[in-house]
């Protein structure tokens, strides 16, 4: 019997992608011919779980990875293997930790991927939970309860008056605990009572500095007005230095927003003890390969790059890292070697690396500044028709560095005198729209029951906007977007926005898109794993934009990438 709490096991938070799982439900198999056998088909705490799969085709070797939440953020994960024999694939008998608040539980491959339960979430656990007695009833006054009370408020009322009148009661109580407080905090911090938040995350950092809570809440309130950043990157940095062995550590250093801000001697402590516990994770050597790049270790850094490519190729990559992350970093790998190999005079090695960087992924805000890297490589050899096409890739992708000055110099040289600037673009549009995928179709009804249809729009510029009113980003790049909206309404391009259509929601939060109900077909479709993301499609259907995440700076992208669309049709 393997029990998934067991010895290959490490603390950590959970992710912000394995919470939208949670919110979505279980995957639809990639494979839907495949028989999938989870025993008992409705697993609850200290059941032991039996998983077996017939695949209709042979399916390589499989993992099951699993991850378990505690009520104070802590989080256990780890991986084993899926034997597979004769064709069928068997798990070991699997006991599911009893103490645990939230539960994930997934078979994973090179090219196979199945969410076999997210289950026992908080909003579940009224369903599950010892035969479907209420929660309260089974966790009685119990942290399980308190957060579940909490989650309520929060996501099933979506009362600001019931928020105040619990921040209340919480703020009254004596003596508090570090969950008290952290509740509080968050209260504050769904308010926009940002100072207030402060004040309970330094609370709960007196009370225990080890406390994974104390990251949970300054990293939910870190992006908010400059006056109080620099004190929650503090409670950030003074958390991960002291906690270099909590995987919540891990994550946030590997997060790009974080790690930039963190200091190169807590990232490096906190990244080595990361590869200690996962040494077949490619994740951490990536990073530290970084570090040791910008210091001008170059040497070290290509070891360690060429490391973790080698584990990626190996499949590790796909068993750590949730699978909406593996084509970004194997596009972050290559791209980080090309700039070694770049640095050090390899010029032809850092083209191939740039080039199997843009494979790895599809046309997205992370593949821009690598064809603003390649136009200037050929540029600089005077090879312009490859030059102005990796630059006019960049430039509708929306960069802001040399990729436009490039362009206008090998127009001046090659068409100054034949055609103008704006033709120019366009005939270099039409030698290369063939590289970018065509956007799926689909057929949806709005909030006022009118008909959605992609093909029905041939000829405009459309912006989908994937999101949740439960995600935080979501919400703060809205009044961006209805600016983007405003500014382009006369223009030939239509807004739509795909996730929450509460109506009550939307009516205090107004979202100048057409407002489309969520809809698991075209979720899948378009591959949403987490939010929010945009895409811009063009007048024949193309992808040529995906921005992941959201915020002010991506926002500007995707007017950027508006503009210079509409310049160039």
């Amino acid at each position: 019997m393997y029990c998934l709490s067991g010895n290959r096991v490490v603390n950590s938070s959970i992710c912000v992608l394995l919470g939208f799982i949670f919110f979505l439900g279980t995957y639809t198999p990639l494979f839907s011919e495949d028989e999938l056998i989870i025993t008992p088909d409705q697993p609850q705490w200290g059941d032991t779980l039996y998983i077996e799969l017939h695949p209709a085709e042979e399916r390589g070797e499989l993992f099951i990875n699993y991850s378990y939440r505690y009520p104070f953020w802590e989080q256990k994960r780890g991986w084993i293997h899926f034997s597979g024999q004769n064709g069928i694939y068997k798990s070991p008998s699997i006991v599911i930790d009893s103490g645990s608040i939230e539960i994930f539980i997934e078979v994973k491959g090179k090219h196979y991927s199945k969410t076999i339960c997210s289950l026992l979430p908080y909003e579940f656990i009224k369903v599950y939970a010892s035969n479907g007695k209420p929660a309260d009833e089974v966790l009685g006054d119990t942290t399980g309860a308190i957060i579940l009370k909490w989650r309520n408020i929060l996501f099933e009322e979506k009362d600001s008056g019931q928020v105040k009148t619990y921040i209340n009661e919480l703020e009254n109580k004596s003596p508090q605990t570090l969950l008290d407080c952290y509740l509080v905090a968050k209260g504050y911090s769904l308010l926009g009572e940002n100072e207030n938040a402060l004040k309970f995350i330094g609370k709960m950092y007196e009370m225990d500095s080890t406390s994974p809570l104390i990251l949970v809440m300054a990293r939910r309130t870190r992006a908010e007005p400059p006056e109080i950043k620099e004190e929650i990157e503090n409670y950030i940095i003074g958390f991960i230095d002291q906690n270099p062995e909590k995987l919540i550590s891990w994550e946030t250093t590997s997060f790009p927003w974080e790690f930039e801000n963190i200091p190169d001697t807590i990232a490096e402590k906190v990244l080595k003890t990361w590869h200690t516990y996962e040494p077949q994770n490619p994740t951490p050597l990536y990073y530290l390969a970084v570090l040791l790049r910008n210091s001008q270790k170059l040497d070290e850094a290509l070891n360690l790059i060429n490391e973790a490519i080698a584990l990626e190729k190996q499949g590790f990559l796909i068993i750590y890292e949730h699978r909406g992350h593996v084509p970004e970093y194997r596009l972050k790998f290559h791209k980080l070697r090309g700039e070694i190999h770049e640095e050090t005079g390899n010029v032809e090695l850092a083209i191939k690396n740039y080039e199997k960087a843009l494979s790895a992924a599809e046309y997205t805000n992370e593949t821009v500044p690598v064809y603003t890297t390649l136009g200037k490589i050929f540029f600089e050899r005077e090879q312009q028709d490859k030059s102005e096409q990796f630059c006019f890739k960049a430039f509708i992708g929306g960069d802001t560095t040399e990729s436009e000055s490039m362009l206008k110099k090998i127009y001046e040289e090659k068409y100054a005198n034949n055609i103008s600037f704006k033709q120019y673009l366009h005939l270099l549009y039409d030698k290369i729209k063939s590289d970018y995928r065509k956007a799926p179709d689909f057929e949806l009804t709005d909030i006022d029951s009118e008909t959605v249809r992609l093909s029905e729009n041939e000829g405009k510029l459309i912006a989908i906007n994937f999101w949740s009113r439960s995600c935080k980003a979501c919400m703060n790049e809205i009044p961006y977007l209805n600016q983007i909206y405003d500014d382009f309404k006369d223009e030939n391009v239509i807004f739509w926005a795909i996730g929450s259509s509460n109506e009550e929601f939307l009516e205090s939060h107004p979202f100048k898109f057409r407002i489309v109900p969520l809809n698991r077909e075209i979720w899948q479709k378009y591959n949403i794993l987490g939010v929010p993301q945009c895409f811009i499609i063009d007048p024949h259907g193309l992808i040529i934009y995906h921005a992941f995440g959201g915020g002010k700076l991506i926002c500007d992208a995707i007017r950027r990438v508006l503009t210079r669309l509409i310049l160039t049709l």
